[in-house]
């Protein structure tokens, strides 16, 4: 996926094509920040976790595939987690094979000015929606919730080798997950050993898709693996 134009000021390699689709914001919010601001837990969507108004891929009432632009509007201006002020609209986003693509991103109401998501569209309809996590959320937590994933990828979190993200996936779900390390490789190597993950490994970012997107092969591409269970103690 070509990145979209919100996060071309920061990243402009061909390995974070895929991985942007999955992780676009939170390259963006977890690099910046040397300090977090502190989160009011009553103004943070935690949606994921109480199946608030609906259960996942679902979110507020948007469904991937058969939502629109109008309505993600609508639902966005009704939340209290939203700040008001950070509603934005961009056009003719490039995605891969769909050129007229449209996003709308939004800031966090806690903490301030960060930003929380955003809902990409094509033709007027949803196809993906990605939320930043404001609040602390275990794999462990994830996996309770919605099994082992179909598969795995990793990558450092940096074109520079820094870190480790690793992205979980679950095809017929239609949801994949982010966690991160900014400061260390460890868990890369982990990986790159066979070993298996910390339960504890926060995760950082919840992504919906439509079916299409859901789909599609980005092992192809990626440095897939297949669920490696808990690391053993």
């Amino acid at each position: 996926m070509v990145k979209f134009i919100l996060y071309h000021k920061k990243f402009s390699h061909l390995d974070f094509l895929f991985l942007l689709l999955f992780s676009g914001l939170a390259i963006v919010v977890t690099g910046c920040e040397s300090t977090p601001k502190p989160v009011d837990l009553e103004l943070v969507d935690q949606s994921f976790i109480t199946d608030q108004t609906c259960e996942a891929p679902c979110w507020y009432g948007l469904e991937p595939g058969k939502s629109n632009e109008t309505e993600v509007l609508d639902v966005l201006k009704k939340q209290p987690f939203v700040n008001q002020s950070m509603i934005e609209t961009r056009s003719n986003v490039g995605i891969d094979a769909y050129k007229n693509a449209s996003e709308i991103s939004y800031g966090c109401a806690s903490p301030i000015g960060s930003t929380c998501g955003f809902i990409l569209s094509v033709n007027g309809t949803v196809i993906y929606i990605s939320v930043i996590v404001q609040y602390p959320l275990s794999l462990s937590s994830v996996i309770n919730r919605l099994g082992a994933p179909d598969y795995i990828f990793y990558s450092p979190n940096s074109p520079h080798g820094d870190g480790c993200r690793v992205t979980f996936n679950w095809t017929q779900k239609r949801i994949s997950t982010v966690g991160l390390d900014q400061t260390s490789q460890r868990i890369c190597l982990n990986l790159d050993e066979g070993k298996g993950l910390d339960p504890d490994f926060q995760i950082i970012e919840l992504n919906y898709k439509s079916e299409d997107i859901a789909l599609q092969n980005y092992c192809d591409h990626m440095n897939c693996k297949y669920w490696p269970g808990y690391i053993e103690e």
